[in-house]
């Protein structure tokens, strides 16, 4: 398969160079295990078969809870940790989103990394490692100032 972009347009053709999949995407991108990973521009994420078929309307790589520190400690000492009313998405590519506990998506997976500040309060990065740099958002994935 060759994955090609023509201005805004990305289109994947087969080795006889017959088009597979196209669309005004982000991205696509080959998974030789699964197929066809396509992202649109709101980080939305489907999975297409190798002829192009939609597949499932929206992936995720993994979801897991958000927890927050209370800031009060146990008998032990140790701090207390409670659930967000929130989740944390990865999409296929390992970036991170923010939503609800009903699965509906708060924030595109633009972020490297997503910890609870509050129960309300998130501080979401958009850099890796030393160039990690973020913003502030709330259990909505609203961006607070």
């Amino acid at each position: 398969m060759y994955n090609t972009r023509l201005c805004d347009e990305c289109i994947v053709y087969d080795y006889n160079l017959k088009p597979v999949l196209r669309g005004a995407y982000k991205a696509i991108e080959v998974d030789w295990s699964e197929g066809l990973i396509a992202t649109e521009h709101n980080g939305i994420q489907r999975l297409f078969d190798y002829d192009g078929k939609l597949v499932y309307h929206v992936i995720y790589k993994r979801i897991e809870p958000l927890d927050y520190n209370t800031g009060r400690k146990d008998k032990d000492g140790d701090d207390i940790f409670e659930e967000t009313d929130c989740y944390i998405y990865v999409d296929y590519n390992g970036k991170r989103g923010l939503m609800d506990k009903h699965y509906h998506v708060l924030t595109p997976p633009l972020f490297y990394s997503i910890e609870a500040q509050t129960k309300h309060v998130f501080f979401a990065s958009f850099g890796e490692y030393s160039d990690r740099f973020g913003t502030l958002i709330d259990d909505h994935g609203k961006a607070l100032r």
